[in-house]
């Protein structure tokens, strides 16, 4: 029974032993050394059976000696009864402790299969828990390897959208800098173009205050010229014909969109494009100052 406790014991130990934890091999451990230890008591209960064996027959052995011994010494009663009191008592003797070392023996052998029996209560106990250990750790293996296969799947995942964002993040910072280059090509181009503009506009500011300073040169001229026009006229006609000459003068530069245009730039003194192109803006220059030499013209031959 205690051999087919151990086997048992050993085969469920060899079929779990490759996927137990700590607590597993630790129990198998324990169960190793109480089969180690039942199978030494067991041989030392064979070992005492057999002694005991070894007891009984040497104490038949001694009494059929000690039969035929008494038979052979029979006919000397009378001779040696001395000496046959003395063989038989000291043949009691040793009858006597044979008996109780054969009493002691057999009750170290109930000891021991006492022992045997506890020790295969225990084996049966560390079995049952080793099995149940045994499943537990099954069951959490099973569940191990399904979080392994969760972790592979979620590594799996992340790494196909990883490389999803790093392809779509490199795809950002080559649109990124085609943008940047090209807005560094316009850049250029506009910088280019501003310096050209600035260029022309201090070009142009230079001539327009060389042409108001020509025209204020011309028009300080033409206008002394009409004041003595003016006065030498004035002294021909009378007072009456000259208040109506001033109003109709006066009506019409208010009259005169150019006229308007060019002293409100005239007062100003400063170039104002209005939204109009520099040439467009030149030839209003011009016409304003064609058409103002064309009224003091006309103003001074009325």
């Amino acid at each position: 029974m205690a051999s087919n406790v151990v086997q048992e014991n050993n085969e469920e130990n060899d079929i779990s032993s490759h996927k137990n934890p700590e607590k597993v091999s630790q129990l198998k451990f324990e169960v190793d050394a109480l089969t180690q230890e039942n199978s030494e008591l067991f041989l030392l209960l064979q070992n005492e059976r057999r002694k005991t064996k070894l007891l009984q027959s040497e104490l038949e052995l001694d009494s059929q000696q000690e039969n035929s011994w008494e038979k052979s010494t029979n006919e000397d009663t009378a001779i040696t009864a001395g000496n046959g009191e003395t063989s038989e008592t000291f043949l009691q003797n040793v009858v006597l402790m044979l008996k109780e070392k054969l009493e002691s023996k057999e009750s170290e052998c109930e000891e021991l299969e006492d022992k045997l029996s506890v020790m295969n209560q225990e084996l049966a106990s560390q079995g049952e828990e080793l099995a149940r250990a045994t499943l537990q750790s099954e069951y959490q293996i099973k569940h191990l390897h399904q979080l392994l296969a969760q972790e592979r799947d979620l590594n799996s995942l992340l790494s196909d959208e990883s490389d999803q964002t790093v392809r779509e993040l490199q795809t950002i910072i080559h649109e990124k800098d085609d943008l940047n280059t090209e807005l560094k090509v316009i850049k250029d181009e506009t910088s280019e173009r501003m310096q050209n503009i600035e260029e022309e506009c201090h070009f142009y500011q230079t001539k327009l205050r060389d042409t108001e300073k020509q025209l204020s040169s011309i028009v300080s001229e033409h206008e002394h010229k009409v004041v003595i026009e003016t006065d030498s006229v004035s002294c021909q006609v009378s007072e009456s014909e000259l208040h109506g000459f001033q109003e109709r003068e006066h009506a019409l530069h208010e009259s005169d969109e150019f006229y308007a245009v060019f002293m409100a730039l005239w007062g100003s003194g400063d170039i104002v494009m209005n939204g109009l192109g520099v040439n467009r803006y030149k030839m209003d220059i011009f016409k304003l100052i064609r058409n103002g030499f064309r009224k003091l013209r006309e103003n001074a031959l009325v």
